[in-house]
């Protein structure tokens, strides 16, 4: 009985070693584009939805980013509305 439960946990190893880089990852993602890191980093330590977490993360908009160019844009009119006027 013991052996079982050596080699089930054994079962498991190649899916950890697979895990710990696709945690980092979301984590790192995840805070350059503006998103919950916590959430991120639990989600890619849950097997199968990590990789639905680390796909979302490449897809999704950087926020950060998102908010430079809505500040540029609010100049950009701001600067235009003075020099029509």
């Amino acid at each position: 009985m013991e052996n079982g439960g050596a080699e089930g946990f054994a079962g498991f190893i190649p899916l950890i070693i697979m895990m710990i880089p696709i945690i980092f990852i979301c984590r790192q993602l995840a805070k350059d584009k503006g998103k919950n890191t916590t959430k991120y980093t639990i989600l890619g330590c849950i097997p199968l939805v990590n990789y639905y977490a680390l796909f979302y993360l490449v897809g999704t908009t950087n926020r950060r980013i998102e908010k430079k160019m809505d500040q540029v844009l609010a100049i950009l009119e701001r600067d235009n509305s003075s020099v029509t006027k």
